[in-house]
């Protein structure tokens, strides 16, 4: 199976994690449930597609559900997969007198109460299937007896070298959602070799829910010999994305052509990702999972590379029955970062949370819409799909790529919003291409309608505009000329007004809504540009209504709190909500 990444990203709700520990205690023999592909394999995630757990239900997962997750007499008595044997005789129970915290009446004979048997019966291979993922047992079967067996033909080769990188055992926080990361250093880097597959090593099937692996650019990256928190990335220089193993996949095999160079003239410093998830927040937990990376020294074509586009804006209403995004790489960009005569793509596949319910990348070329490199009509996070590309596809410099995703969100009563929280969601689509030299940055994300890449996107906000709020803020003429006129904290004056429509008229990035919320994103930590906020915040409401004189002094303005986050008066954050946020940011910061 070739590689492929959840990116990123990548997380797990509580109340799709029935494949975890928590309910296999709630079942007779749930944690001892044998495999219909391998008896000697366990099938962790009873009531799932997923052998490991989490994402679609199948059948017995869908009953166990119904019945308030309980053995009940009616469950038990079920036949849940048609075989011909109840749920009980299936899972060591056959007189349904089992009950939690208890020994089982039987702990030999077991088979999956979800898995008609015999597989390979034509009656079985026709069982129709639940969740919309596969029609027939037969499909998902084929599927999951593929899982857990690595196959990379290139492997076997008598010169390819490995290197194994775990983390040592390492207590797992006692909450639902974590992420720590490592570094690792190449252990032969005298030479340049090809990194052309992984294998994941999963240590505790119970947590670990993802990992990705990361190239460090700069040779003094630090090298850490336990893992540490992170984020969506490692840190320092270890941004590149390699590698991802998760839920679903069990290892990754690159395109024969091409691989990612590590040495002298690649990577010399590798960082991994470890997203863990603990629904019932156990605190006794450890893991030291990590990944098999094979390299050879005999170098392939071209040097290959992996490349992430997207939208990094959503807002899904709470008990949404559908909300698209879209994220687009216009052309602008495509011209910006594909050089020469383009890239090849071999491998491409999507990413988004468990919000989300369809997916599709698309390629346009002159105008004209040219295909769709991946298409998920349903999309599922534990089971990713895959797309390999044999011959790879073209992709040319001036192309648009344009990524859409679909959620809903019908039992949800809270707005969701982009991010790498589990309750977040995402709109990304990964995918591997060569040669790497021509696309070196391997980036394309918007905000909105703002696409990094594209200055015409960018309402008169470039990166020359963006700068000064970065670097010597507290110097410039726009902070001296708000902070002077005035006062943080305090009720709107005539000439901190004057000063701040002022400062909208000559700077782009106060006035463009989806600029400053960049901004205020990014330098969320910062004193000077928390101290300029602060003092922005006592007109801003003033300023809204004198722009929207049909608002009503009644009606609230919109806000960060809102998740508006909007630019100066154009769609002013409300008044007391600045101040507090702008409050708790500097008696944080000044400590």
């Amino acid at each position: 199976m070739r590689w492929s990444l959840l990116a990123a990203f990548l997380c797990l709700l509580a109340r799709d994690a029935d494949g975890y520990g928590n309910y296999q205690l709630q079942i007779p023999n749930g944690d001892s449930v044998p495999s219909p592909c391998n008896p000697n394999v366990i099938w962790r995630g009873v009531g799932h597609l997923n052998a490991q757990g989490g994402g679609i239900r199948n059948k017995f997962g869908l009953d166990f559900a119904a019945a308030g997750h309980n053995w009940t007499r009616e469950l038990c008595q079920k036949d849940s997969d048609g075989d011909g044997k109840t749920n009980g005789q299936e899972l060591g129970d056959p007189d349904c007198a089992w009950t939690p915290n208890s020994l089982p009446p039987l702990d030999t004979g077991l088979s999956h109460p979800a898995v008609c048997e015999p597989i390979d019966s034509e009656s079985c291979k026709s069982k129709a299937q639940e969740g919309g993922l596969y029609f027939k047992q037969e499909e998902w079967t084929d599927d999951a007896c593929k899982s857990g067996i690595f196959e990379c033909p290139a492997t076997n080769a008598a010169d390819v070298e490995r290197q194994t990188f775990r983390i040592p055992p390492t207590k797992v926080p006692n909450k639902v959602t974590s992420y720590m990361c490592q570094t690792f250093r190449v252990d032969d880097v005298s030479r340049d070799r090809h990194m052309i597959a992984t294998r994941a090593i999963i240590n505790n099937t119970n947590v670990m829910h993802h990992m990705v692996l990361f190239g460090c650019t700069e040779p003094n990256t630090p090298i850490f010999d336990v893992p540490y928190k992170c984020g969506m990335s490692p840190g320092y220089s270890c941004t590149p994305i390699l590698s991802v193993w998760t839920l679903g996949l069990d290892g990754e095999c690159f395109y024969d052509l091409s691989g990612i160079r590590v040495g002298p003239s690649g990577f010399k410093i590798l960082a991994m990702q470890y997203h863990w998830n603990n629904p019932t927040k156990e605190d006794n937990y450890i893991d030291s999972s990590g990944m098999e990376l094979y390299f050879t020294p005999t170098l392939r074509d071209y040097d290959s590379g992996v490349a992430m586009f997207g939208q990094q804006s959503i807002l899904i209403p709470p008990y949404s029955t559908g909300t698209d995004v879209t994220g687009e790489c216009t052309e602008t960009c495509m011209n910006t970062l594909v050089k020469g005569e383009g890239i090849n793509i071999t491998y491409a596949f999507n990413h988004m949370h468990y919000l989300g319910v369809r997916q599709t990348l698309e390629q346009h070329r002159n105008g004209q819409f040219l295909r769709n490199i991946t298409n998920d009509v349903v999309y599922n996070y534990d089971s990713p799909r895959t797309y390999q590309f044999d011959p790879p596809l073209e992709v040319l410099p001036g192309d648009r790529i344009v990524t859409k995703c679909h959620y809903k969100s019908p039992k949800r009563g809270f707005t969701t919003f982009f991010g790498d929280e589990t309750s977040d969601e995402m709109c990304y689509i990964i995918f591997s291409y060569y040669p790497q030299q021509n696309m070196p940055n391997s980036s394309c994300n918007a905000r909105d309608k703002w696409v990094y890449c594209d200055p015409a996107t960018r309402k008169g906000c470039q990166n020359a505009d963006m700068y000064k709020f970065y670097n010597g803020f507290n110097n410039t003429e726009l902070y001296q000329n708000i902070t002077t006129r005035c006062k943080a904290f305090s009720p709107c004056i005539t000439e901190c007004k004057e000063a701040i429509l002022t400062a909208r008229a000559s700077d782009p990035c106060l006035a463009d809504p989806t600029s400053w919320s960049i901004l205020s994103n990014n330098l969320a930590g910062n004193l000077d540009f928390n101290t300029f906020r602060a003092h922005l915040a006592s007109c801003q409401t003033e300023i809204y209504l004198e722009d929207h004189p049909a608002t009503s002094h009644a009606t609230k303005a919109p806000s960060e709190c809102d998740g508006t986050n909007g630019a100066i008066g154009n769609s002013a954050n409300s008044h007391m909500a600045n101040i507090a946020a702008a409050l708790i940011s500097l008696v944080l910061l000044k400590g």
